[in-house]
């Protein structure tokens, strides 16, 4: 098969054979984004916070903890990993982020669904064990 590129602006060419191509673009620093399908990349980030918090004190890890739970923080983690999802999905034209939205939207909708049905099943069993409607 003939080598592919890809077409778009401000992107780097990377060619692949096989029919397959990969954009480098700016956003990715030079670097391919985290895979957000590895469990490793979450094991890993666990396994750094429990070796910096292993061998402190109970008083100590709010201190720790306190500035990563602070909102330039949370606004630059949010960032970076919709920006990688950008980049993984968004830009290759993948039919994953069309699959993201049917089922999170169906998980979302059967859990906002389940208390109403979790009382529906008591009002049912409570009549059916005391013989009413």
């Amino acid at each position: 098969m003939p080598n592919q590129t890809c077409t778009c602006s401000n992107s780097t060419i990377i060619p692949i054979t096989y029919g397959h191509f990969i954009p480098r673009h700016s956003i990715w620093d030079n670097k391919i984004p985290p895979n957000p399908r590895n469990p490793n990349q979450s094991r890993m980030a666990m396994r750094n916070f429990y070796n910096q918090i292993k061998g402190k004190k109970v008083t100590e890890i709010p201190e720790l903890v306190k500035p990563m739970l602070s909102l330039s923080n949370i606004k630059s983690t949010i960032k970076k990993g919709l920006d990688n999802y950008h980049a993984k999905y968004i830009e290759t034209s993948s039919v994953d982020p069309l699959l993201h939205v049917c089922f999170g939207g169906m998980a979302f909708s059967y859990l906002v669904a389940l208390p109403e049905e979790r009382r529906h099943l008591e009002h049912a069993q409570h009549a059916k064990e005391h013989g009413g409607h």
